[in-house]
């Protein structure tokens, strides 16, 4: 997802002031514009740079020619009524394209877009109702929606669910809070040691499962901790408030990633990849996200 990550990774300045400054949030409409207040850029080349941005990324493609030179775009639509984000370095689409794909929507109010992403995720990435893994979603598909993967990528709920909130919200629409809590029910009641399949964040250490499987369920990835993304949860979420909240401030969501941020890393590769987990754990540690 390069393209895509190209966008969200822009964002990352107000990962870094956030991280200088100690501060937190729930999302919040009226949070100042950092790129004007830290770049000194005027709202008027900001909104000119978003537009270009999204024109290069989210301007409809065909699909038939997404190789050809010249292609930009990540954003294919599916009849009239879905649409996909295409993963363009493996040909397949992943629930961290869509989840993504929907948080730019919402955030740029970009509904009819948003709308089409959310739809073509239920169709085909949400698991059956009689699958242990109800209320998750597959991680990788092909194009024209097989399930590939076998289980989820945690980042992609936490991404459709925050979105989903932030949408009720932004278009004053509930249903779209009544999906996200729908999503959190599901994945907060799994009978692990019966089912292999796990809740999405474990209960003693409320820290997010790398994935909810049997192999894997016992540790987390700090690119997915998003504590301001769990201080929305604890406002919004119908349910298990006191969870969320706790698991953004008193579960080492935050600590767990300045703790990964002091560890002097290893030379070479290993160095290189710590220090992208890094970079992404501090871009996901900010509070500052605009509706």
């Amino acid at each position: 997802m390069a393209k895509l990550q190209t966008i969200v990774l822009a964002t990352a300045l107000l990962a870094v002031w956030s991280a200088c400054a100690g501060h937190h949030a729930v999302l919040s409409a009226t949070d100042h514009n950092l790129f004007t207040s830290l770049l000194d850029k005027s709202q008027t080349e900001v909104d000119a740079r978003i537009d270009s941005i999204w024109a290069h990324f989210f301007t409809p493609g065909d699909l038939s020619r997404y190789e050809a030179d010249g292609q930009q775009t990540v954003y294919y639509e599916v009849g009239d009524t879905m649409v996909i984000i295409l993963d363009t370095g493996n040909n397949d689409v992943r629930t961290e394209g869509m989840s993504y794909g929907m948080m730019i929507s919402v955030q740029l109010d970009k509904r009819a877009e948003f709308d089409k992403l959310w739809r073509w995720a239920k169709a085909y990435m949400a698991y059956p109702t009689d699958s242990p893994w109800d209320g998750y979603f597959c991680w990788q598909c092909s194009i024209d929606g097989t399930k590939i993967g076998g289980s989820n990528a945690s980042d992609g709920e936490i991404y459709f669910v925050t979105a989903l909130f932030m949408a009720a919200d932004k278009w004053g629409e509930p249903r779209y809070a009544d999906e996200a809590n729908e999503i959190l029910r599901k994945v907060s009641s799994k009978d692990g040691p019966a089912t292999g399949v796990y809740n999405l964040y474990d209960d003693s250490t409320r820290l997010v499962t790398f994935v909810p499987n049997e192999e894997v369920h016992w540790f987390s990835d700090p690119s997915y901790c998003l504590p301001a993304f769990l201080d929305l949860w604890a406002e919004k979420a119908d349910a298990r408030n006191d969870f969320w909240r706790n698991a953004a401030d008193k579960a080492l969501a935050r600590e767990y990633v300045q703790r990964l941020w002091d560890v002097r890393p290893p030379t070479g590769k290993w160095r290189y990849y710590v220090g992208m987990v890094y970079f992404l754990s501090m871009l996901h540690v900010s509070g500052h996200f605009n509706f």
